[in-house]
């Protein structure tokens, strides 16, 4: 049974609806009404392919949490001290100006906090992915 409470993501013709990292339902598009439909608005304009709806899953599985609220994706980061935290941040930062895709972000000491969201699309896209995962391989290189 769909919990309808929990915000769905929309991959490849289907809602899936996640909580704390497991996805815990899906909802075939197809099979909705009229009513259904408008009611469920698609956050993903660009829809994802086979492989994006894998590294989704994938960046669930390395920490990061899924927004329900907003469809945007999240991950705290930690570093040894504030040196280490602004490399990462000014790396990320030269890759997010060259992909013209900026996230939302803040940074305390050693700590910084990520997301990453598609504001014209209102939702997740594959740039999105594409950075979370950039941002995940700059961490493992520190």
């Amino acid at each position: 049974m769909t919990n309808i409470s929990l915000k769905p993501i929309l991959l490849r013709n289907k809602f899936y609806y996640f909580k704390n990292f497991i996805i815990r339902s899906t909802v075939d598009v197809s099979k909705m009404s009229q009513q259904q439909q408008s009611y469920v608005t698609q956050k993903n304009a660009e829809g994802f392919t086979p492989e994006e709806e894998e590294n989704l899953k994938s960046l669930l599985n390395e920490d990061w949490n899924l927004l329900e609220e907003r469809s945007a994706i999240q991950k705290k980061f930690k570093f040894k001290n504030f040196n280490e935290a602004f490399g990462f941040m000014t790396r990320v930062a030269m890759a997010s100006e060259k992909a013209n895709h900026h996230p939302e972000w803040t940074n305390v000491y050693n700590n910084v906090d990520v997301t990453w969201t598609t504001h014209s699309a209102s939702g997740l896209t594959k740039k999105d992915l594409k950075m979370a995962k950039f941002c995940d391989d700059i961490f493992k290189q520190l």
